[in-house]
């Protein structure tokens, strides 16, 4: 794992000192974190609570927000957390950071269960597309809706690494979960 357990020689500053080496920080140990760079407190999020040596790390949109080259940087992140140990549950609208990083997917709609299975599944199944294509009876897209549409038809129709990052992040109001 990232962390050291329980272990009584482990100290705290230590911890800190360690993930954001890990992470890739241990250059800005010094800096405020307000003026860093979405990017970096992203990765500053990630490194807190690696510090703590977690079991279970849950991360809430970590590339919203961010460009293409550093969406796969912190996928990569999530890639070497998940290589040491710690299980990683992800909310995320980006498709692509979802599709290449996850082993199981729940998309969730109007805070009902939509689906649960493997990414493979997940492109295949009729009500997820109709629900993020805006075709479903109850619910039709809105103006906020256009930039998942948009990412969904993207990543439906390109190869996994060719597909883009959204740069706006959670770019369908928030209204479906996956």
């Amino acid at each position: 794992r990232v962390g050291r357990g329980t272990r009584l020689d482990w100290c705290p500053i230590h911890g800190a000192t360690d993930a954001a080496a890990f992470i890739g920080l241990q250059n800005k140990l010094g800096a405020i974190a307000g003026p860093l760079s979405l990017f970096d407190k992203k990765r500053l999020m990630m490194a807190s609570a690696i510090a703590t040596d977690p079991g279970l790390l849950m991360l809430d949109e970590p590339v919203g927000g961010l460009n293409p080259g550093e969406t796969d940087e912190v996928l990569e992140l999530v890639r070497k957390v998940r290589a040491s140990g710690v299980t990683v549950v992800l909310i995320e609208h980006v498709m692509r950071a979802l599709m290449s990083i996850s082993d199981r997917v729940m998309v969730m709609n109007h805070g009902r269960l939509l689906f649960q299975g493997t990414p493979d599944d997940v492109q295949r199944h009729e009500e997820v597309i109709r629900v993020y294509l805006g075709t479903a009876t109850e619910d039709r897209p809105t103006k906020a809706d256009v930039g998942a549409i948009e990412e969904l038809e993207d990543w439906r129709t390109s190869e996994p690494d060719e597909a883009a990052g959204s740069p706006e992040g959670d770019s369908n109001g928030g209204r479906h979960d996956a």
